[in-house]
């Protein structure tokens, strides 16, 4: 299981930042040139970009204002899953 940590929210804050400048840089290159390759790569990035913003915005909330995981739903005690007894048995005796 991973681990949220500060450390891992740096990480992904500065991924998110690198895929920015490069979709910007490659932004820039497709204004200059024109080429259709370089718009497909700037919207790519983008979409990376994007993403790990997303991705660090959920860690943040989850690691800082403790808001539950999308869909997350504790059961009721009752419906939780038991262990088997110790007395039950595959292999009667």
């Amino acid at each position: 299981m991973l681990q949220n940590s500060p450390a891992v929210l740096a990480t992904e804050a500065a991924q998110t930042l690198g895929a920015a400048i490069a979709a910007i840089l490659l932004f820039s290159f497709y204004r200059q040139y024109g080429k259709s390759y370089l718009a497909q790569w700037t919207a790519s990035w983008a979409a990376l970009s994007t993403f790990q913003l997303a991705a660090a915005a959920g860690m943040w909330l989850a690691m800082f204002a403790k808001v539950p995981p999308f869909g997350y739903r504790r059961r009721p005690y009752a419906q939780r899953v038991r262990p088997p007894s110790k007395h039950t048995s595959l292999f009667p005796a």
